[in-house]
């Protein structure tokens, strides 16, 4: 028996599909002030929720730990963030955004609203809170695949175990 598939339907596909466009587009915005998505995502993170610690930070901007910590040394060099010593045995480290950091990311942060007004085009105010609410859910239900790049690649999977992959999917 054949498998079903179809790209144009498929969640994930559809989810990495809109991401890369926006991030693209974006992505262009963000090179005048010498930017990568993910150094944006660290300054929002940052403005969002100052003095984080470096885990609580890759948490929320789903990046790695050493990913993380090469980007905020750029962003120090460039004077928009500083890591502290923070805690009674100064062996705790919050990352914030810099002076600097804190007017390029309020500069930025217009343009990306605008973002995401126009990928909300033609959606209720209902729908797009349903639509952020959902996406949430997705990935909170994804959680329990944390760390599975961590762990030895699988074998290939065998005839079957695909087909009960396909089907799970």
């Amino acid at each position: 028996m054949a498998v079903m598939f179809d790209l144009a339907t498929f969640l994930p596909y559809l989810l990495n599909r809109a991401g890369t466009r926006v991030a693209r587009a974006f992505g262009r915005e963000l090179m005048v002030h010498d930017l990568t998505i993910q150094k944006w995502r660290v300054l929002a993170a940052l403005w969002h929720q100052p003095n984080q610690s470096l885990g609580a930070l890759a948490q929320m901007t789903s990046l790695e730990v050493s990913t993380l910590s090469r980007l905020i040394g750029g962003l120090e060099r460039r004077g928009l963030a500083r890591r502290r010593r923070s805690g009674g045995d100064g062996r705790t480290v919050t990352i914030a955004l810099s002076a600097k950091g804190r007017r390029i990311t309020e500069k930025l942060i217009p343009i990306a609203l605008d973002y995401e007004s126009t990928m909300l085009t033609g959606f209720t105010k209902k729908e797009s809170a349903l639509l952020k609410s959902m996406l949430v859910r997705v990935y909170e239900s994804m959680e329990r695949f944390d760390g599975a790049e961590e762990s030895p690649a699988p074998a290939a999977p065998t005839r079957r175990s695909a087909r009960t992959s396909a089907r799970r999917s």
